[in-house]
């Protein structure tokens, strides 16, 4: 299975009123979910977080903890690159956690099963306390 995280969308239910710490809040999600995707292992083929921006126009990938990192660049939105990525691997078993009802919506149309960020973060949180 293929996870992918709607990055900024889950870090505003983790974090809903905390400004001025996004590279903090960024950089403890990731190791979050770093140990989320080593005790599923046999579950996860992938998990990748996206992030709206970066530096560059282009998309940037990064491996931290396991994770798959991406950021979208400048040229197209977290949204956009996970719809293409979806199309792309249609084929494949995918899950989408994001609660955008238009996200969701057009990642449907290629098999992606969603799951809402407040669920996915409860199952989380519950692995790291395991």
């Amino acid at each position: 299975m293929f996870l992918i995280i709607d990055g900024y969308n889950l870090l505003k239910h983790v974090y809903p009123r905390e400004k001025g710490k996004l590279e903090k809040q960024r950089n403890k999600l990731i190791r979050q979910l770093g140990f989320y995707k080593g005790k599923k292992a046999g579950d996860i083929t992938q998990l990748i977080v996206v992030f709206d921006g970066g530096p560059w126009g282009r998309s940037i990938r990064e491996i931290r903890s396991r994770v798959v990192v991406m950021f979208s660049g400048q040229k197209q939105s977290a949204d956009d690159w996970i719809v293409a990525f979806a199309e792309r691997n249609k084929e494949k078993e995918l899950v989408l956690v994001s609660r955008d009802r238009e996200l969701v919506s057009r990642c449907k149309r290629y098999g992606a099963e969603p799951v809402n960020v407040s669920d996915f973060y409860d199952v989380l949180q519950n692995t790291v306390l395991e």
